[in-house]
């Protein structure tokens, strides 16, 4: 698995780093590459950083991700979120069969209700969820951000309309009420 970019990001980041603008690959390069190894990462399974550590080596070993992709993968940076409430939440689930990783979907949305039109054609929306969990009561949706923003506010206002519609997306797939959202920041290191 290597992480792959839309060229018009590429072209971007190609012209900057030729003007030594920046030295290493751009954000969604890394932010995808976190995002696979979250993905293939065993929850109940990571109880301790060596765990961590020889989940990403056997990883490596048996080529589910590039060399490159898993340099950009900081081990520390998952070992915080690993020890999170809202991961061992996620251990929790993972070792009773609830949690769920890469959940694609397309839902039909009416145009009013996202504001685009005064008709109720629907508008396709398509998507990958992070992760999410079912709890005692609902689902729980976790989405992964590596943005460096300046606040956790605004990584906030930057998502809340993906969420939103996400969260209406898995309560569709489910037919669960999504009871909470989290995003998790990699650059803050916390669930927001």
């Amino acid at each position: 698995f290597l992480p792959t970019v839309p060229a018009f990001l590429r072209k971007g980041e190609e012209e900057e780093r030729e003007q030594g603008r920046i030295s290493r690959p751009g954000g969604a390069v890394r932010g995808t590459a976190y995002h696979r190894a979250l993905e293939l990462l065993s929850f109940k399974d990571a109880a301790s950083f060596g765990d961590l550590k020889a989940q990403l080596d056997a990883i490596k070993a048996q080529g589910l991700m590039a060399e490159e992709a898993l340099r950009l993968v900081q081990p520390g940076v998952l070992w915080r979120f690993f020890q999170t409430p809202l991961a061992e939440r996620m251990r929790r689930a993972d070792e009773e069969g609830r949690l769920h990783k890469e959940q694609q979907f397309v839902v039909g949305i009416p145009a009013r209700e996202m504001d685009e039109a005064d008709s109720d054609e629907l508008v396709l929306i398509q998507g990958i969820i992070d992760a999410w969990f079912e709890d005692e009561d609902g689902a729980v949706l976790v989405d992964y951000k590596t943005d460096t923003v300046s606040s956790p506010d605004v990584l906030v206002d930057s998502y809340r309309e993906q969420l939103m519609l996400y969260c209406g997306a898995l309560q569709c797939i489910t037919g669960m009420p999504v009871k909470e959202c989290y995003l998790y920041s990699t650059h803050f290191q916390k669930s927001i």
